[in-house]
């Protein structure tokens, strides 16, 4: 199993994005601000790209763990608000190839409380899109990868029918 994390605390004194000095040690969170945001993640990039990249083997699985929060329109009294559910974990496992998959998200009201499948049953199933072997074909130069979006050869899925379509 692969599984990484980054966390970034901005400081807290109040400054737009663009300061790049370092964040103060100590310092404590503030809503809304992101003094030293900016070099904090240079220096989160600059230690990620010193060690080698993890590459998985077939047979393992992605690991993907996130905070989700879902909302629905609240339409009682004639009055329409939007309610945000509370802020939940939602863990998430892909295999390379993009065939096999389960999630797991507590709290979530429709899905299953032991979580869900997500295999597929045919490899026709999977969009070129999306799982780690495809983006892994994906070109790294951005002028390259840009040419082949515009163009149309970009992410594209397939439809049922066989025809392939830009997404």
């Amino acid at each position: 199993m692969i599984a990484g994390a980054v966390i970034v605390a901005p400081d807290s004194s109040g400054t737009s994005g663009t300061d790049t000095s370092p964040p103060r040690a100590g310092a404590k969170p503030a809503p809304g601000t992101a003094k030293g945001l900016s070099a904090t993640v240079d220096r989160i990039s600059l230690a990620a790209a010193q060690r080698p990249a993890l590459e998985p083997r077939q047979d393992q699985y992605i690991y993907v763990e996130s905070k989700v929060r879902g909302g629905s329109v609240d339409r009682a009294g004639g009055k329409e608000k939007l309610v945000v559910t509370p802020l939940r974990s939602r863990q998430v496992w892909h295999s390379p190839d993009g065939l096999k998959g389960f999630i797991y998200e507590p709290g979530h009201e429709f899905m299953d409380k032991n979580g869900e499948d997500l295999d597929l049953d045919r490899p026709d199933d999977v969009t070129e899109r999306g799982s780690y072997n495809s983006v892994k074909k994906l070109p790294t130069d951005p002028d390259v990868l840009l040419k082949r979006l515009y163009q149309g050869e970009g992410w594209v899925t397939r439809r049922p029918t066989g025809r392939r379509s830009g997404r």
